[in-house]
């Protein structure tokens, strides 16, 4: 996933990499570095917006 790497380069970065897309290959799953979760919506909407309050602090 050449766009995930492009997002977090070192240990002080952080971010979030959102797909819209329930058609997710499992091969392509399997790529990414780290666990892939799966949210509702609302419940994707309310971690972010904990994630962001964190860092803003």
């Amino acid at each position: 996933m050449q766009a995930f790497g492009r997002l977090i380069r070192s240990a002080e970065d952080w971010g979030s990499f959102v797909l819209l897309d329930r058609r997710l290959p499992s091969a392509l799953e399997n790529s990414f570095p780290l666990p892939v979760e799966r949210l509702p919506l609302k419940a994707l909407i309310a971690e972010l917006r904990a994630q962001n309050a964190d860092c803003d602090q």
